[in-house]
């Protein structure tokens, strides 16, 4: 089989991997996509001249980030480190500079998860500076998005906002026939749905008036995101619920916690389950006590699953 059509198949198993991960979880691709690694890595030893070569590290690269956002997004998370440590060499190897900042955004997005915000932007602020000035708008984009989220875990809302304002301008100078495969996810309403998170998690740590930008933000992208983005669905639900709480509207919040775990229930994402956590301590303040024993015990069912660490 030539190099070519090689890439051209790992390629396509990348595009299937992921959109299965966008709408059921990694705990429905995570085992799949580990079947693959061991194929995908011979290709490597394969005889190829020094630019099909690259080629196929870029495309390995990219697999094996796939395999280690699956295995972060069902809480395992040394497997998680594993794949994604492995993948940050094969892109460096590749020379591909925008891959590997996008790796460095995913190690990011984990310590980001792991309320880690400080260690969550040093690796997006790594991943701008390997791209410099010449990086391709859209992962400048999400990489400054994603520190104004962690300036928001970290209570700083001036710095979250003039970095929102930099994703948001960058995005409007970024060329969608030029986005590399890793990055298509980040359309208009991603960005609307980043928007919505970070002025939502300003609602939590700043002020509970960040919830005029954060709601019809979130609205906004729960209206436009199609089904097959169900996880991302289940997030905006989620950060809407907790800012229907902080302004006092017990019935709407439990509107959108409950169409959360309604979604939920159908998507293998752990990362679902540690979200409802601030939730829960929202609701301990609040009077929407229903909501609080369904998240619950939708919490308790899923920490059985045979997907997830705790479960496998």
């Amino acid at each position: 089989m030539s190099t070519t059509s090689d890439i051209a198949r790992v390629t396509s198993t990348i595009s299937d991997l992921r959109d299965v991960d966008d709408q059921h979880g990694g705990g429905a691709c995570r085992r799949t996509a580990q079947a693959y690694l061991p194929g995908a890595l011979r290709l490597l030893t394969t005889q190829a001249h020094d630019a099909a070569s690259r080629r196929l590290h870029r495309v390995v690269a990219e697999l094996h980030s796939v395999a280690g956002w699956t295995a972060f997004d069902t809480a395992h998370l040394p497997e998680a480190f594993r794949h994604l440590g492995v993948a940050l060499e094969l892109a460096i190897y590749s020379g591909d500079e925008d891959l590997q900042a996008h790796v460095l955004y995913r190690l990011g997005r984990i310590y980001l998860h792991q309320e880690a915000p400080a260690e969550a932007l040093a690796l997006f602020q790594r991943g701008l500076s390997v791209i410099g000035k010449a990086g391709h708008p859209l992962t400048v984009a999400i990489l400054s998005a994603n520190q104004a989220w962690a300036h928001a875990k970290m209570a700083d809302a001036d710095r979250a906002l003039a970095l929102l304002g930099q994703a948001t301008d960058a995005f409007a100078r970024a060329d969608p026939g030029q986005t590399a495969s890793w990055s298509r996810f980040f359309d208009e309403v991603d960005l609307q749905a980043m928007i919505g998170m970070v002025h939502g998690e300003l609602a939590r740590t700043v002020h509970p008036s960040h919830t005029r930008s954060a709601v019809p933000a979130l609205t906004g992208a729960l209206a436009d995101y199609g089904s097959d983005m169900a996880r991302s669905r289940a997030f905006c639900l989620i950060t809407l619920s907790i800012c229907h709480l902080l302004d006092g509207d017990s019935d709407e919040a439990a509107v959108a916690g409950e169409a959360a775990i309604e979604i939920g229930e159908e998507v293998k994402s752990t990362r679902i389950d540690d979200r409802m956590r601030p939730l829960q301590a929202q609701l301990l303040r609040g009077d929407a006590h229903g909501l609080g024993e369904r998240i619950a015990s939708f919490v308790a069912v899923r920490a059985r699953c045979d997907w997830t660490a705790g479960g496998a």
